[in-house]
């Protein structure tokens, strides 16, 4: 799969060191990309790394990239400290297939455009907060998620619009999380933790538990929230 923006690198990285079993989060660094913005990730260096800097990236330039190359086992970082993840790489076919996606994403420019959340051609558009609340009780539905076993339950349907777009998520949730960012989806903690990116996913995890995502039904979901979130929020109830 192509990857069209910062957040579908985060993705899938998150998705490759699970499917690896790996545990990034026992090095220095820690799963740094959740917590780089898409400058730090493009421009700066691997944070927590003592010796170096190590340039994360060059763009447009995945050859002389140390990600690729340590992914790859080449290059000086793989000559200091050795291919990677840890403890006994390569994990393939998921290494080299991450390898791939990510060489062509740095050596297109390294794009980071919001293709990635229009929608699903077959999908209605949200009109109202209605519309939302049903399609995440359907979504839950078709997984087979428990929402109800965790702190916050289902809380879309005990909360006002105006509560659902301008307060956290309620429960005995460690830290302060606010659901959403209207206008701006891809800083909205609840398509964050939907897509496994983000400093609440790198807190919990992705969502929902227990084996996420739920796919196609996860991918229509978050296309359909982003864009409503992304048109401010619209909640017309005129039939």
């Amino acid at each position: 799969m192509a990857l069209k923006n910062y957040a579908d690198v985060q993705a899938a990285l998150n998705a490759f060191v699970n499917q690896a079993g790996v545990t990034p989060r026992q090095a220095p660094h820690g799963a740094f990309w959740n917590s780089l913005t898409y400058a730090q990730f493009t421009n700066g260096n691997v944070p927590g790394v003592p010796a170096g800097p190590w340039k994360i990236l060059i763009i447009g330039d995945s050859q002389n990239s140390n990600i690729i190359q340590i992914l790859n086992g080449v290059g000086d970082a793989a000559n200091d400290f050795g291919q990677m993840p840890q403890p006994n790489p390569p994990y393939n076919p998921e290494q080299q297939t991450l390898i791939t996606e990510l060489a062509d994403w740095i050596d297109a420019g390294c794009p980071d455009g919001t293709e990635a959340y229009e929608e699903d051609e077959d999908a209605a558009p949200f009109t109202n907060y209605a519309d939302v609340q049903a399609a995440l009780n359907s979504f839950v539905n078709q997984a087979g998620v428990t929402p109800e076993q965790a702190s916050h339950g289902r809380f879309w349907n005990d909360m006002t619009y105006t509560e659902f777009t301008t307060k956290d998520v309620p429960g005995k949730i460690p830290g302060s999380w606010k659901i959403l960012v209207i206008g701006d989806s891809q800083n909205s903690n609840i398509i964050q933790i939907l897509n496994g990116v983000g400093g609440a996913a790198n807190n919990f995890g992705q969502m929902p538990r227990p084996n996420p995502p739920y796919n196609p039904e996860q991918k229509i979901l978050i296309a359909q929230l982003a864009a409503w979130i992304d048109a401010g929020c619209p909640n017309n109830t005129d039939g």
